[in-house]
């Protein structure tokens, strides 16, 4: 976690017309939230420079909130939904059975067939639909799994779930975060 302090210089303030301590915690506190607000727009600037065409599930993860306490003070955070898929993301890790943005079989891989959309994934309803079409999820060597429609000359591979998919880190995302 990272924080960040400021040093006050009172003197100024008071130069400034602000005598009350009053007026200078409405000032501080709004000091804070607006670096804080700073911090999550830069947040989501970078997400979306980093990420390949970033959903609002990723731009929107970033939040901010005052805190209670004698001190002003405010925290920039990440969703608990979206921090276990972007922690794999920038940090690297492999991906589950179970995480977010799976089915229980493994992670999705479109197939040739697969309807994307405008971000580059399979669709919620396309999988469920595929299956109500009379698709059926066939084995393959190792631990993948296709989900096949049947077609009037060749089936069509709508996707494919392996057990495990392997994230490399995406470290530009820090780099853009300290320019």
């Amino acid at each position: 976690m990272a924080s960040t302090r400021i040093r006050l210089d009172v003197s100024a303030l008071r130069r400034a017309g602000i005598t009350k301590a009053k007026e200078l915690r409405s000032a501080l506190d709004e000091a804070v939230l607006y670096l804080a607000a700073c911090a999550r727009k830069r947040l989501r600037e970078v997400a979306a420079e980093v990420f390949d065409r970033p959903t609002a599930f990723t731009l929107d993860a970033f939040r901010y909130r005052k805190l209670q306490g004698e001190a002003p003070a405010a925290l920039v955070y990440v969703l608990p939904t979206a921090a276990r898929y972007l922690a794999l993301v920038v940090f690297e890790g492999e991906r589950r059975p179970g995480d977010p943005r799976t089915v229980s079989r493994g992670i999705l891989v479109p197939g040739r067939d697969a309807v994307l959309d405008r971000f580059g994934n399979l669709p919620r309803s396309q999988i469920s639909q595929a299956e109500a079409e009379g698709a059926r999820w066939v084995p393959t060597q190792g631990n993948a799994e296709i989900l096949i429609l049947p077609g009037r000359d060749h089936p069509r591979i709508i996707a494919a779930a392996e057990d495990v998919a392997t994230y490399e880190p995406r470290l530009p995302f820090y780099d853009g975060l300290r320019r």
